[in-house]
């Protein structure tokens, strides 16, 4: 990465770290190249043949969609709310792309939810295909209602925050990472670190990240390819 890159990206990141609150706890990036490493290994049987494909999937879609964790997991699992968490419900297939709704986004407006693209990419880190691949998996296992949690553990209970930290340090430990450097919110700052690497526009970064800083991003029209671009561009960074 040149300087003016690396000088972008650290304004970037810094401009995101000033707007939320100051943590202690160490949030090293998960970026393309580690998880392309978790990823491999997951399909080469990590867990079990569901826990690795739903662990697959969670992993690529909080990657692709910068989502935060509490975004896809709840505290404990009798407290999953189909109003507000996660549901099948909320992934909608077309031919090429299929479209996550978040009922509840930080940025979105009027906390109204917001619609993210999820395109077919031709890698290992195609959204699209394992969350397509899952949905059938769950099928299979008759546990796939409208209205059940979109990311599930093998008790059918909806995907918790400890059990998912607990596995994601299991893993990353197995590829080869200080785990204790990683937490949940790992994808999404190795989301938007890719991105700089892959020297993203940094309209695409806001609007992919969903950051509502710099109130020109609200102006700005971005068709599907540009975002089906950058996803691409993120994956081969």
């Amino acid at each position: 990465m040149d300087h003016k890159s690396m000088l972008r990206l650290s304004l970037f990141l810094k401009s995101v770290k000033s707007s939320q609150k100051q943590s202690v706890r160490p949030r090293f990036p998960i970026t393309s190249d580690i998880l392309k490493q978790m990823c491999v290994k997951l399909k080469r049987g990590f867990f079990s043949e569901f826990i690795d494909l739903m662990f697959e999937t969670v992993c690529i879609v909080a990657f692709h969609v910068f989502l935060r964790c509490g975004e896809f997991t709840v505290d404990n699992a009798s407290n999953f709310d189909s109003e507000s968490n996660l549901c099948v419900s909320d992934v909608t297939f077309y031919k090429d792309f299929a479209i996550l709704h978040l009922k509840r986004s930080k940025t979105g407006p009027f906390r109204k939810g917001i619609d993210i693209q999820l395109h077919r990419l031709n890698n290992i880190l195609c959204p699209y295909t394992t969350l397509k691949n899952y949905l059938q998996l769950r099928s299979v296992k008759g546990k796939c209602a409208l209205s059940d949690p979109l990311f599930i553990n093998e008790n059918f209970s909806a995907l918790e925050r400890k059990y998912f930290i607990t596995n994601l340090k299991i893993l990353l430990e197995a590829c080869g990472y200080q785990a204790a450097l990683y937490n949940g919110h790992s994808f999404r700052i190795g989301a938007a670190t890719s991105a700089g690497k892959a020297n993203t526009e940094d309209h695409l970064i806001k609007t992919l990240g969903r950051w509502s800083s710099d109130s020109y991003c609200r102006y700005v029209r971005t068709d599907k390819s540009s975002i089906k671009n950058a996803q691409q561009q993120i994956c081969n960074s």
